[in-house]
């Protein structure tokens, strides 16, 4: 491909002092009640979190109608209080933060900002975002679990080998 026909990437990076200063800045503010499994996520009281853009803290939960939303446990298949009073209406870190959720958690927010931060530069939203949630729940002591992603390696008639992934 040559470079006449690569699409346009603008790269975005995020400085890893802003990166830091998120999950300091969620570490600092979290409660003790918070680190139980049993206990209700939290992470919209964290301070940080409303730095974060409006549109972007939509993509973790909202109101409407007299009734708070968790929405991305929603989005995840956690059990959640819906219509409850602030504090009562969170999914349980044992689901908000559980290890195969975390990276789908990721993808969750990335796509609801994405479509959801339409002024600025979403990537940027998308970063502080999914920060937050990963230092949130790195805090409770939960982490992401990696998985293998399976490929099958082929070859065409002219020997050329190519990986793809399943």
């Amino acid at each position: 491909m040559t470079n006449l026909e690569r699409p346009y990437v603008q790269a975005i990076s995020v400085s890893p002092l802003m990166r830091l200063l998120v999950v300091l800045l969620s570490l600092l503010s979290l409660g003790l009640a918070a680190s139980s499994e049993s206990a209700p996520q939290l992470l919209y009281q964290v301070d940080s979190f409303s730095t974060i853009k409006t549109c972007a803290q939509r993509c973790f939960w909202y109101s409407s109608g007299g009734c708070t939303t968790d929405k991305l446990a929603a989005d995840l298949g956690c059990p959640y209080g819906y219509c409850k009073k602030d504090g009562e209406f969170g999914a349980l870190n044992s689901c908000y933060c559980r290890a195969d959720n975390m990276p789908v958690a990721g993808t969750i927010l990335s796509s609801c900002i994405k479509s959801a931060c339409t002024v600025g530069n979403s990537l940027v939203d998308i970063s502080l975002a999914t920060s937050l949630y990963s230092g949130y729940c790195s805090s409770l002591g939960f982490q992401a679990a990696t998985a293998e992603v399976p490929a099958k390696t082929t070859a065409d008639t002219r020997g050329t080998m190519a990986t793809t992934t399943i």
